[in-house]
């Protein structure tokens, strides 16, 4: 009888290659390693998606397309290898209207054993021209002084409204604030003044709110007053009283209401009686005619 307190099992040669590629190909099955992220653009700008992998290819899908097959919108793809044995690729995207809200991932795999993974679906996104910016409305620090305040439109997430343009007749002013304190010197409350605010940025300047409003200082101007008086021979007095102005005076109704008027010629004639002098002095308030 044969004894032994062992077994021994006899391989063949090749078995360890086999075991060791066994081995290599579990390691080496498609792996996402860096996510491509979303981004928010300028239009006409370029914005560059990145992805890595490992695997034996690396390819970017614009809306479920080959980005190799669309690059007349703009899309340019690569493909590098990094250390690690792994590889990067990167997609330029140019910021055209066509693109905006395109969907895009990256897709890794391996050829033998076939397989393949698929990214996070991420979005270009485009920013235009900004809309008008909102409440846009006025504030009379003094008569001559006015504060204009506003609220900003609405931007994408990491695409900054870089300034505001403002248009006070001829000059023309940009600022950073969402306020600007407009000032003016003898300014003539009858003109009408008109103020447009419009937000900027990397696209260029936005649309434009629109705000309008007379300064309420002052400048009075006294009209020519003459008042010749008659008495007849009942002894009544008469009041000739005529007011010759020029085109385009203001009147000062309260300390911050202003009435304007466009006149040519005011003539009224009051007959008084002799002890009713002292009581027709005190002018009462007339119509002027415009």
């Amino acid at each position: 009888m044969y004894n032994s307190s062992h077994v021994s099992v006899l391989l063949p040669p090749f078995f360890g290659f086999f075991f060791l590629r066994l081995l290599f190909i579990q390691s080496t099955s498609a792996e996402i390693t860096l996510q491509p992220v979303s981004i928010n653009t300028t239009l006409n700008s370029t914005a560059n998606f990145v992805c890595e992998a490992n695997g034996d290819l690396l390819n970017f899908l614009v809306n479920n397309t080959p980005a190799n097959e669309i690059r007349a919108r703009g899309f340019m793809d690569d493909t590098t290898g990094i250390s690690g044995g792994g590889s990067r690729g990167n997609l330029t995207a140019k910021a055209y209207d066509i693109n905006n809200n395109t969907n895009i991932s990256c897709v890794a795999s391996t050829l033998s054993p076939p397989s393949s993974v698929t990214s996070d679906t991420v979005f270009l996104t485009i920013q235009g021209l900004l809309d008008n910016v909102g409440n846009l409305n006025h504030i009379f620090i003094n008569g001559s002084t006015v504060l204009l305040t506003w609220t900003a439109p609405y931007t994408l997430d990491n695409v900054p409204i870089t300034g505001y343009h403002i248009v006070n007749g001829s000059v023309n002013i940009t600022t950073t604030n969402k306020s600007i304190t407009l000032s003016a010197t003898n300014p003539d409350p009858c003109i009408l003044n008109n103020i447009s605010v419009s937000p900027i940025n990397d696209v260029g300047i936005g649309s434009s709110n629109n705000i309008s409003f007379h300064y309420e200082t002052v400048p009075l101007v006294a009209p020519n007053v003459s008042v010749i008086p008659a008495v007849n021979e009942e002894s009544n007095i008469t009041l000739n009283i005529s007011i010759n102005v020029s085109c385009n005076f203001c009147v000062m109704a309260s300390e911050y209401i202003v009435t304007c008027f466009c006149c040519t010629y005011y003539q009224q004639d009051h007959n008084l009686g002799v002890f009713s002098i002292r009581r027709a002095m005190q002018l009462p308030n007339y119509n002027y005619i415009t």
